[in-house]
Parts: C-alpha cells; structure tokens; sequence
C-alpha cells in the first residue's frame, strides 16, 4: 500500500497514466471532502504565517498562497481534505521449488518498486504504509472517511487533475456499422479493445445505424507488422462474408488469399494483364462506360462543356477504330 508523502508541483491532468500500462494489477482510492471556505482560509492564512515567522526564503511560494488565498475569496476553486491510496496487487506468481511463497512475495515486491518509481516520476514523493496499512485498506471502502491516512488539504484544481478519469479507449462490441465488432484486440494495458473498421462513438445509443465512415489506414516502419495486421483483418472479415480485393505486393498475402479459396493474380513482366479498358470488346455498354471513365479522368472543378465532350467522344471512337 503506498500513499503521498508530498504532492508534486504543479499538478496536471493524467498525473497518473503512466500507471495505465503498469504490468500489475492495483487498486487505485481516492477521496475528497469539502472544506468550509473559513476552514480553508484559515488554513492557507496560518501556513502563509508560519512561512513568514520562520524566516523562509521561499518567496515564490509565499506569493503564490497570497494568490491562492485571493483565488479562495473569490470563489475560484475550493478545498477539500484529499487522501490517495494504491493497492498494489500480487497475481499468482510461479512458485519456486521448495520455497512456496518466496515467489509470490518477490513478485510483489517488484511491483511495489515498480508502482514507487511510476509515482515518482511525477514529481511525488510516496511512502509504504506500514502502520497504517490496515487503516489504508478500510479506507478504500465507502463511508470509511475516519480511516483515512494522510489526509492533506488540495484545491479542487489539484483533485480534478488528479482524478482526470482516464482509460484506454474500449471501443464498442456491438451496435457497430457491422453488428458485432470485427475483433478483440488487446491494449498495452491488457485491457480489451472492440475493433471495428467503422468509427462509431462508444457512447452513444444508436451506435451503427447510422453510416459511419469505414476508412482503416495502417502505417508503420518496415518489419514491424503491416501485412500480418492487414492479413488478421482480411481473415476475420471472411466471417462476414464480404468481396474482398486485394492489392498485394511481393506476394506478402499470397497464402492467405489462396488458404481462404481466393484467387490470386500476380503480375509478371510481358504477359498481359487485362487492365487495359480500352481494348475491351466494341458493344454499347463498353462504349458508354468507356465515355464515363475518360470523363471522370479529365474531370476538373467546372463540368467539361459540350465541346470537350464531343471531342473525348471523337477521341475515343478513333482510338477504338485503330488496328492493334
């Protein structure tokens, strides 16, 4: 169980994220009791006077409970008696032959280190409750307030920074665009993480009815995984039984596309392709897709004028007269 012995300066939100993807499991307490405003500037008033009587140099300090005591008056921010607790917790840990609990406890001991220089790297400085160890552990439950050890006084803006609420995202299981969400994924926390190719807001009721945007892009360094992603992601979207086309290169999934009964083109140099449209057979239809196409090639802020579409029509019918 570890607990503030000093508060950092300043106090900023996410003060404790990096606790977010500590590789131990904790509980985290914290508690915040309103202090009448005559308590609180009375407070700040004794502690501004002690600082004077004793001939402390810290004038910044001193101008700044000036400054605190004046923000108090006008109703700014208010105090509160605020007491933080971190429960860390040992998981079952491999047992070492011969000596049943030696193990657990060096497992526990190494998060607790581990936890201290987390904390520490806030600017805090954190104590291990001994004596108060069992008053700290009561103190996690509700309506325990006279358990609580290291009661200090902060200001509401320190407590909110302290209690900013921050997670990793979970995203959503179902409701999505698709139904279901397309994967479990895990976060560095080992927390889940609803995958789905669709933004949707995890908040809000209706989830996908509504067309959520289904753009994925995935960037990385060289070996660090893309193609392994993408092909996780092809071959969880053959449950939904989607039409998938694939542009691969250096045959990256060409395994995957023929295990999941895909057909798989490679290009190779002087054998044909078929990409080309304009040798497609002369019908109707070809030649109409064909006026699409080269119109939305050309295409330009204004729409094109009955000219230049006369002329990409004559264009074209005489490029399709020519004897390849």
């Amino acid at each position: 169980m570890l607990g503030i012995k000093e508060y950092p300066t300043p106090t900023v939100v996410g003060l404790f994220n990096a606790l977010l993807s500590a590789p131990f499991a904790f509980v985290l307490t914290q508690s915040f009791a309103f202090l009448t405003k005559a308590t609180a500037q009375g407070l700040l008033q004794r502690q501004s006077a002690r600082m004077a009587n004793a001939g402390d140099f810290a004038v910044t300090q001193a101008a700044e409970l000036t400054d605190a005591l004046d923000a108090l008056t006008g109703n700014e921010f208010v105090m509160g008696d605020h007491h933080f607790t971190l429960q860390v917790l040992a998981e079952e840990a491999p047992i070492e032959a011969g000596e049943p609990e030696t193990g657990r406890l060096r497992f526990l001991n190494d998060a607790i280190a581990q936890a201290r220089a987390l904390l520490a790297d806030t600017g805090m400085t954190v104590a291990r409750e001994d004596l108060g160890l069992e008053a700290g552990t009561w103190s996690q439950l509700p309506g325990n307030f006279a358990y609580r050890p290291r009661k200090s006084p902060i200001t509401s803006r320190n407590f909110a920074a302290m209690a900013a609420f921050h997670d990793y995202p979970s995203g959503r299981a179902t409701g999505n665009h698709w139904g279901e969400a397309l994967a479990l994924l895990v976060t560095s926390a080992r927390s889940p993480y609803h995958f789905s190719l669709h933004a949707s807001d995890p908040t809000d009721a209706e989830g996908g009815s509504r067309k959520d945007t289904g753009h994925t892009f995935v960037c990385g360094p060289t070996g660090s995984g893309k193609t392994v992603l993408v092909g996780f992601l092809v071959a969880m979207l053959a449950r939904r039984d989607v039409t998938q086309v694939i542009f691969d290169k250096d045959h990256g999934l060409e395994i995957l596309v023929r295990a999941l009964g895909g057909v798989y083109l490679p290009l190779r140099n002087g054998q044909p392709t078929g990409f080309n449209p304009l040798q497609l057979p002369e019908t109707a239809a070809n030649f109409e897709f064909l006026k699409a196409w080269l119109r939305a090639l050309v295409r330009a802020p204004v729409a094109l004028s009955a000219r230049e579409e006369a002329d990409l029509d004559h264009a074209l019918s005489g490029t399709l007269a020519l004897e390849v």
